[in-house]
């Protein structure tokens, strides 16, 4: 949980961010989020540190109006009501 903290509060900062192409990390993607800067499994340090050097290259060309867009979508997606209602529908409709 405090993972899923942090990434949620770094999106909302719009400031680059850097995830590595994990699974509990890829549903981003789906959502939106097409600015964050994926890097390479960390199980290849070689390819994580190519992945690291091409990202930061990216983002310093990236313009800062994409990053308040991926800020207004953590807000909308994430805010502390949209997640309550999340849970109060849970308990209202919980899954099979």
């Amino acid at each position: 949980m405090d993972c899923d903290l942090t990434m949620t509060e770094a999106l909302s900062t719009a400031l680059p961010m850097f995830l590595t192409d994990a699974p509990g990390f890829r549903f981003l993607k789906e959502l939106g989020f097409a600015q964050i800067n994926w890097l390479a499994d960390p199980e290849d340090p070689a390819a994580l540190r190519i992945s690291l050097e091409e990202a930061l290259g990216a983002w310093a060309q990236q313009p800062s109006r994409i990053l308040g867009e991926q800020r207004e979508l953590a807000c909308r997606l994430f805010s502390q009501d949209v997640q309550i209602e999340k849970l109060i529908d849970l308990y209202e409709d919980p899954p099979a």
